[in-house]
């Protein structure tokens, strides 16, 4: 079972038109502006462990008796313990930017649609995208999709995990994806009212 991230895009869509209507971009440039600054905001707020705190847990008693009773009840199957903190602190931090590399795809692409930076620091992809997206085109009905896929079948959590991928998602990605679209409605409150204001300052001037 995939990992769905459901959000409810009716407040947005109306805060979206009168962007639109204020701005001089076309319907499939202003999908594509705000696709790029939502996902954007989406990677900056997508939690991201402490490496230096984790490593020290798990250095520390706790996380040294965490990993003895891994041993103790033989859930893995590392020589000794020395040999599972290297290896479990290894797989940790390189999970650290799994969820925002879900990102890494639609933030790319729409770069690319915007003429914008496509790389954003401590966010790449290595191997198989973990998330898809397609920009909107010039059309009658444009329209783009985007995906964090990182959750996708992966409702098992090993012994040595504190989450599921799919649990991950839901727990820090869902809320950061939230955050992000009210953030970017706010972003273009901002804009129509320095809008408004210039039209106001203009007419004055007329008079």
């Amino acid at each position: 079972m995939s990992a769905r991230l459901t959000i409810d895009s009716t407040m947005f869509s109306g805060v979206f038109k009168n962007y639109l209507n204020a701005s001089k971009r076309t319907l499939a440039e202003g999908i594509n502006a705000k696709s790029y600054f939502i996902i954007k905001k989406a990677i900056r707020l997508t939690r991201v462990a402490n490496k230096k705190e984790m490593r020290s847990w798990v250095r520390s008693s706790e996380g040294q008796n965490w990993i003895g009773s891994l041993f103790g009840r033989k859930l893995i199957k590392y020589e000794n313990r020395k040999a599972a903190t290297k290896k479990i602190i290894s797989a940790r931090v390189r999970s650290m930017g799994y969820l925002r590399a879900g990102w890494a795809k639609a933030y790319r692409v729409f770069g690319k649609a915007t003429k914008s930076s496509r790389r954003y620091k401590g966010v790449m992809i290595k191997g198989k995208p973990k998330g898809d997206a397609t920009a909107a085109r010039e059309g009658l009905s444009p329209s783009a999709t985007f995906s964090n896929a990182t959750g996708y079948r992966t409702s098992k959590r090993y012994s040595y995990q504190k989450h599921s991928q799919s649990d991950a998602l839901k727990k820090f990605g869902q809320p950061a994806f939230e955050r992000a679209i009210k953030n970017e409605m706010r972003s273009i409150a901002r804009y129509l009212e320095k809008k408004m204001q210039k039209t106001a300052n203009k007419s004055r001037v007329g008079k």
